[in-house]
């Protein structure tokens, strides 16, 4: 025997377990394709009947889609695709609509900032600014009074 050969044997063992991952995919897409309802009705009684599995199964593939997700409930938070959102931060110049800073400044990325009661998107936000327009209750005058405040005191410490 060969050194390579446990190492083949391991390459040959993981192509025949994509494979049969492949051929349960497109029969679960038959399946599903045929029965929606039929099929959510199964995995729902499964997941029952299996929490902690379903937890896992769910967190694994929330980690391992994130991209997938954040695009997702963009677009069904503010009904707008990929293509509007980047068509957006790209006519602000790629930077934050409000400090031009061009760092999102929070692990999660940039903010899309919308009006809170139409869920219209008006920018997009570094973490700091979003914080700033969600501290102040999205009210223009709470934010007028606060420059304002600031500026007071700008003065007086220049003094």
């Amino acid at each position: 025997m060969s050194d390579d050969h446990p190492i083949t044997l391991a390459a040959a063992a993981k192509d025949k377990l994509v494979t049969r991952r492949l051929i349960y995919k497109k029969s679960n897409a038959k399946r599903y394709a045929a029965d929606p309802a039929a099929v959510k009705e199964r995995v729902n009684k499964w997941q029952k009947a299996n929490p902690e599995k379903a937890y896992k199964n769910n967190k694994r593939w929330r980690l391992k889609n994130k991209d997938h997700l954040r695009w997702f409930r963009i677009e069904r938070d503010y009904g707008i695709n990929r293509e509007e959102w980047e068509g957006i931060f790209d006519a602000q110049g790629e930077v934050c609509a409000i400090c031009k800073n061009d760092k999102p400044g929070a692990k999660h990325g940039w903010h899309t900032d919308h009006v809170h009661e139409t869920k219209i998107v008006r920018g997009i936000l570094c973490h700091q600014c979003n914080t700033m327009l969600g501290r102040a209750n999205d009210n223009p005058e709470n934010l007028i009074k606060g420059a304002e405040y600031l500026f007071r005191h700008a003065r007086k410490i220049a003094l």
